[in-house]
């Protein structure tokens, strides 16, 4: 690391640095050595003293001495062609006739001769005095975006007649890598999931499935994910991973005579929308900072109606099931190097609506299985990212998405029969999401960042005509039961304090007596969602016969915080 600040000591031009920035920059290295001051030992002091003599060259500016033209021609030229960092070259220009200084002799400068090509691309330069520069490391190529298509589902001998139709939109590309002023690209943005508008009629043929996590019916729209953002290097900043595409609308209607699912997590018929996920930030390495994660988007409309007959005799297999879930978002970026700052996390998206209606008879024999269940989900905040440096700090985690109103309708012919412990009859269920945690630090000075607010509750209504029925005989199972919850709030960033055994980036690291930070203050957690409205009309019958088992039990509760980072 000293080594670092004396090469940018022997290639600095103060000159050429506005007045207010030299003055702010000066005040910075002031504060850096009087932290490393308190903390003496031969690492800090070697460091201390590289500091210091950085601060007097930059200090050294005689104002009344004007540049001779020769040296702002030779300046530019230099800061064009070449930069030197810890005696690594990086060439920014292959250009014949550039100048560049020698590679090997210090004062020596030769223009570039010719240039040696390899399939299209030129992989070294060689100078007038004979030198040859050779391309150590490209940046790398972006990678292509994850191609959309129908997902995958578990399929097995005993499956007949299962309806499943999945298509997920295209995932954005990530971005190219930068280093110094060539910039890092961002992700791409994920597509928009496919509206959807399904009826499953008799002429399918009855329906049934064995095998696990394999529903009778299940018509979803999924968004594209975004792309991770490209990394940066040697003062280009990591980029920003791109925006998780929006679940498409999903109406689907299911007139199918009977469908019968025996699998764990096999329910009878299913309307989804899903958001895609936002892309991770890029990380920065060496004076760069950490980039923004994506945000998630919003779930799209999930509205099923059923006319079946439908049993289920799996674990956690419901009857019919609406579900709207807003993507996540993307975590931030790290950061590593002489400071530290990690990127942001995104926030996450908003839940859909969802609504499952119901004329059908529905019977679910398994634990944790409700007759009919509609959920509307927000995404999950996005975590800042970490930062690893001399002075460290990280913007805070990202809010939750709120979630999207639930509703479930049960008409007149409506007939649940629930036999499972914890097995609803109608569920009506929305929740936030989770706001994302904080960034951990290490460094000298470290400053923890804070976590993000859980996502706010929507509102939860469950509607039950009259000859409707619903029965329960499992402990712990509601004939109705509606809910609505705010997310929880992300926990405050941890930082690493003078006893840890994380060590300084580049100097201390893998070094037995590497210390933490001396300087540490730990992130504040976030506060929790609010939980939202719940709405309960009925007037059917209701029968339970287990324990705990309420008739009609409604719910808001909101999130609770997170908590306040720690010292590692």
């Amino acid at each position: 690391m000293a080594a670092l600040v004396d090469q940018l000591s022997a290639n600095l031009e103060p000159e050429r640095i506005p007045a207010r920035s030299r003055q702010a920059s000066l005040a910075e290295l002031d504060s850096l050595c009087g932290l490393l001051a308190g903390h003496p030992d031969d690492i800090n002091g070697v460091l201390t003293d590289a500091l210091l003599r950085l601060s007097a060259r930059m200090a050294d500016v005689h104002e009344t001495r004007r540049p001779r033209p020769a040296d702002t021609i030779r300046n530019r030229r230099l800061a064009r062609n070449l930069r030197r960092i810890a005696d690594q070259f990086v060439l920014t220009t292959i250009a014949v006739g550039a100048v560049l200084p020698s590679p090997t002799t210090a004062g020596v400068s030769s223009a570039i001769a010719s240039q040696t090509v390899v399939s299209g691309r030129v992989t070294a330069v060689t100078l007038e005095n004979g030198e040859v520069v050779s391309t150590v490391t490209a940046l790398s190529s972006a990678p292509p975006g994850s191609g959309g298509g129908p997902l995958p589902l578990p399929a097995g001998a005993g499956d007949s007649n299962a309806y499943a139709y999945v298509p997920q939109a295209n995932g954005g590309g990530g971005g190219r890598d930068g280093a110094l002023f060539v910039s890092a690209n961002s992700g791409g943005d994920g597509d928009r999931g496919e509206d959807i508008t399904r009826t499953v009629d008799a002429t399918n043929g009855d329906i049934t499935t064995t095998t696990n996590g394999r529903p009778g019916i299940i018509v979803a729209s999924v968004g594209g994910n975004g792309g991770n953002g490209g990394d940066g290097y040697l003062g280009a900043s990591g980029a920003s991973g791109g925006r998780g595409g929006a679940g498409g609308d999903v109406n689907l209607t299911v007139t199918v005579g009977n469908i019968s699912t025996s699998g764990n997590a096999s329910h009878g018929v299913v309307a989804q929308s899903r958001a895609g996920v936002g892309g991770a930030g890029g990380s920065g390495y060496g004076f760069s900072s950490g980039g923004a994660g994506g945000s998630g988007s919003t779930g799209g409309s999930a509205t099923v109606t059923n006319y079946s007959t439908i049993t289920t005799r799996g674990v956690a297999a419901h009857g019919v099931y609406a579900q709207s879930l807003g993507g996540g978002a993307g975590s931030g970026g790290g950061s590593y190097g002489l400071f530290g700052d990690g990127g942001a996390g995104n926030t996450g998206g908003q839940g859909g609506t969802a609504h499952a209606i119901n004329y059908g008879n529905i019977t679910t024999i398994g634990d944790g299985s409700s007759g009919v269940t509609a959920r509307s989900v927000g995404g999950i905040g996005g975590d800042a990212g970490n930062a690893v440096g001399l002075v460290t700090f990280s913007d805070d985690g990202a809010a939750g998405g709120n979630g999207g109103s639930a509703t479930v309708t049960a008409m007149s012919t409506s007939d649940i029969r629930t036999e499972g412990r914890a097995s609803y009859g109608l569920f009506a269920q929305s929740v936030g999401g989770g706001g994302g945690e904080g960034g951990f630090s290490v460094g000298l000075a470290s400053l923890g960042s804070g976590g993000g607010t859980g996502g706010n509750g929507g509102t939860a209504q469950v509607f039950a005509s009259d000859g409707s029925s619903i029965t329960t005989l499992g402990e712990a199972s509601h004939g109705i039961f509606a809910q609505s919850i705010g997310g929880g709030g992300g926990n405050g960033g941890l930082v690493a304090d003078a006893g840890g055994e994380i060590g300084t980036f580049l100097d201390q690291v893998n070094k037995s007596d590497a210390k933490g930070g001396s300087i540490a203050i730990g992130g504040q957690g976030a506060g929790g969602g609010d939980g939202g409205d719940v709405d309960v009309l009925n007037s059917g019958l209701i029968y339970t016969q287990g324990s705990r088992s309420n008739g009609v039990f409604a719910q808001s509760i909101g999130g609770g915080g997170g908590g306040n980072g720690g010292f590692v």
